[in-house]
């Protein structure tokens, strides 16, 4: 039982932070209809970003995080109007556009910080005991966090008008473009959104795990399964695809040899796409 209990708590916190990557791409994906293929780099720049603040200039955890955040975030404003606007409506360009930037991110990342591995320390000392298991406080943090940005994206959306306004130019871009919408408003916004998630992810996770250079792959392709999971625009599909590919790293790595955890992943996927397209949460058919 305490092995199941201490394996439910590793799915939970790999699960949600899954999810906040694959919300960011959501947004991305609903307002500019591409897929950023540097949106992995961009939880790397989050994670990367604390281990500056935080390791090297010895600043408090939460005011690293939030400047990691704020810091991606601003990127991907910079990146959306100085890039991927000039190509709004050549979906390709933009997906090629995207391959090159996450070379050029995870290149540099490579020459500053190196290939070796980095850890972030413990900076949450200590543990809780739950029936006989002790959780780190890290991980409870990543958890919680998660959950309160996870509500405030679900707030934002349904109810603010710039999140109505993100949410109609999602289902049908033509029409809310006529009730006069703005689209360059728009584009700006959830790019930031969408980078801010991502950052918020790689910091989150970062006092967990190890960071790296090469760490953008791997959320990218965690992203992806979980938006084909859950359904594309659903944020309790996203939560409940996270959750699911979550629970299959967390206990497949415990129970499975090599690389069986991530075959048991792409599998599900594969189901997904036979039997629902849209997804598990995902609207239409």
């Amino acid at each position: 039982m305490q092995f199941i209990i201490q394996g439910a708590v590793n799915a939970l916190s790999l699960g949600i932070s899954y999810s906040l990557v694959a919300l960011g791409l959501t947004l991305i994906i609903a307002i500019m209809r591409i897929v950023n293929f540097a949106h992995g780099q961009l939880y790397m720049l989050g994670a990367f970003g604390l281990f500056v603040f935080f390791r090297i200039v010895h600043l408090d955890f939460s005011l690293s995080l939030a400047l990691s955040i704020v810091l991606v975030a601003f990127l991907g404003i910079i990146l959306e109007r100085m890039l991927f606007r000039r190509l709004r409506g050549n979906e390709l360009g933009c997906m090629l556009l995207s391959l090159g930037l996450a070379l050029i991110l995870e290149s540099a990342a490579l020459v500053i910080f190196g290939e070796d591995d980095k850890g972030l320390g413990a900076p949450f000392s200590g543990s809780v005991d739950v029936g006989g298991v002790f959780l780190g406080k890290d991980r409870i943090v990543a958890i919680a966090v998660s959950l309160a940005a996870i509500i405030c994206l679900f707030l934002f959306l349904h109810r603010t008008r710039t999140g109505r306004a993100i949410r109609a130019f999602a289902q049908d871009n033509d029409a809310a473009i006529l009730q006069g919408i703005n689209i360059e408003r728009l584009s700006w916004i959830g790019f930031a959104i969408g980078s801010g998630l991502a950052a918020l992810a790689g910091g989150l996770l970062a006092p967990i795990y190890w960071v790296n250079p090469f760490i953008g792959g791997d959320a990218m392709i965690s992203a992806v399964v979980v938006m084909v999971i859950g359904g594309l625009g659903s944020i309790p599909g996203t939560l409940v695809g996270g959750l699911l590919l979550g629970a299959i790293d967390s206990f497949g790595s415990q129970f499975l040899p090599g690389t069986w955890a991530q075959a048991i992943s792409y599998s599900l996927v594969v189901l997904v796409l036979m039997i629902r397209p849209r997804g598990l949460m995902g609207q239409g058919e």
